[in-house]
């Protein structure tokens, strides 16, 4: 079952390794007395905090996603929408995500950030609206509630994402 909480689970645990990566860099890094000219263990330090930021701004958006409602029958963050080509029949699937989570894909599942201009043209429309993108119609099919867990077609693997750089 994939949902936005073990989405947000799994890129903080991406952090946590990337801030032990970096912390371990500036320790071993030469100090300012064993070198003047060498930044890395600046730059470490720069990034371990700039990665703490980012952690936090997950637990934030992990927080604000716990206490959605999920009485709505529309496209919101958390919404699994399934699209159609009207000519084709090409069915698409997305997850609409918070922002800094999108661009990735889960098996047949796009993640969708909310501020992508995808989510924004679906974002607070039901099931049957119509829409275009460059002269294509699309339909949406299906919008599974806010924060619903939903199964990918392969749920026996564990689904890793790209590191942080």
């Amino acid at each position: 079952m994939i949902s936005i909480e073990n989405i947000i689970n799994q890129e903080i645990e991406s952090i946590n390794k990337a801030i032990d990566n970096a912390k371990k860099q500036r320790d071993e890094a030469a100090t300012p007395m064993e070198s003047q000219h060498d930044q890395t263990r600046q730059h470490a330090d720069q990034l371990v905090q700039a990665l703490q930021k980012n952690k936090a701004e997950l637990l934030a958006i992990k927080i604000n996603v716990n206490h959605q409602t999920k009485s709505v029958d529309y496209a919101t963050i958390g919404s699994f929408v399934e699209t159609e080509n009207v000519d084709s029949k090409q069915r698409n699937n997305f997850l609409i995500v918070p922002e800094g989570l999108g661009g990735k894909k889960i098996d047949d599942i796009i993640l969708l950030g909310e501020h992508a201009p995808l989510a924004k043209i679906i974002s607070g429309q039901k099931t049957g609206y119509l829409y275009a993108i460059n002269d294509t119609k699309y339909v949406i099919k299906k919008i599974n509630h806010p924060l619903t867990p939903f199964a990918c077609k392969n749920t026996s693997k564990r689904h890793k994402f790209p590191k942080q750089r």
